[in-house]
């Protein structure tokens, strides 16, 4: 799921290989685009306002869409593997995605006025993970990128360069959600385990685990029929 850069619209992929893409909210516009062949796994809008919008699915396939008329311009299938995640840079000219074979891609994308149309490719490439990256995020000012992996390894990545900042291996388990701090100088990550790693990335130091629990039996609801269902707290581990 991502959000238009005004937070008027948004698009979500799902399970069904379509993406449903909410135009505006107080227009109540909302349009199901239907061109991936498997799940979508992955959605981003470009900072440049009304101008276009990602998204990609383990058909390998990214795909650039218009975010006026929701229609294609182009298509990206240079990467072997399915597509879990997609940022876009602070230009919104270069683009990066994550893969199922463990690789990070760096695209260009943008519009050619003399020939009237969109045109990109793709302009680096490396094995950032051993296995599957499950989870992709950039900090707000586009400097960072975070990636976590079915390995257990959160890193760090130079969005411009692609050179790695920190990895960080504490993690037991494979992570599929990350975070990086606005200024990207703090990162979080998660896995199924209901652990929550926070490291300090200029200092290469965790500095919090925090892990999720059930609360004990009394202090849930009496009546089942009420009950949401077992709350869950955070309790520091370190």
């Amino acid at each position: 799921m991502a959000f238009t850069p005004d937070g008027k619209g948004c698009a979500i992929g799902a399970d069904d290989n379509k993406v449903c893409y909410f135009q505006d909210w107080a227009g109540g516009r909302t349009v199901e685009l239907d061109e991936h062949n498997d799940r979508v796994d992955a959605v981003a809008f470009s900072p440049k306002p009304n101008t276009i919008f990602l998204t990609a699915a383990m058909d390998k396939v990214v795909k650039v869409w218009d975010q006026s008329s929701a229609r294609t311009v182009m298509n990206f299938d240079q990467s072997p593997a399915g597509i879990t995640g997609l940022a876009f840079l602070p230009s919104g000219e270069q683009f990066v995605g994550s893969a199922l074979d463990g690789w990070l891609r760096w695209w260009s994308v943008s519009y050619n006025a003399k020939k009237h149309m969109w045109t990109g490719y793709l302009y680096r490439g490396f094995e950032a993970h051993n296995g599957a990256i499950l989870a992709l995020g950039i900090s707000r000012n586009g400097a960072r990128l975070i990636t976590g992996g079915m390995d257990a390894v959160v890193a760090v990545w130079d969005a411009g360069s692609g050179g790695k900042v920190r990895e960080f291996k504490e993690a037991q388990h494979p992570i599929y959600a990350v975070a990086l701090s606005p200024d990207g100088k703090i990162a979080a990550a998660g896995g199924r385990d209901g652990v929550v790693w926070i490291w300090d990335v200029d200092g290469n130091r965790l500095v919090e685990t925090l892990a999720i629990t059930k609360d004990s039996a009394d202090e849930l609801p009496s009546s089942p029929a009420k009950s949401p269902g077992p709350a869950r707290r955070a309790e520091r581990v370190r």
